[in-house]
């Protein structure tokens, strides 16, 4: 059990920003698909474009109430944003 744990951990520490990252890719995938520009998606929620840029690069965490702000703005269910 111990070694199954310690194994556990050091792919969470290798892969710390995995979540972030796929969050991010996914976010532009969805984006994309509706013919949204980064441009447009800071129009419809009144974020930064630096922000989101930061967010779909996976270099900044990002809090649940902006998601939910960008998922509105992207007329998606906030869970849709988290099938990646």
């Amino acid at each position: 059990m111990v070694k199954y744990w310690n194994i556990f951990t050091l792919m969470i520490k290798k892969d710390k920003n995995f979540y972030r990252n796929a969050f991010g890719q996914h976010l532009r995938k969805v984006r994309k698909s509706k013919g949204i520009t980064q441009e447009k998606l800071c129009e419809l929620s009144g974020l930064a474009l630096s922000q989101v840029g930061r967010i779909e690069r996976g270099e900044i965490n990002t809090s649940i109430e902006i998601v939910k702000i960008i998922a509105d703005a992207l007329s998606v269910e906030v869970y849709i944003l988290f099938k990646f």
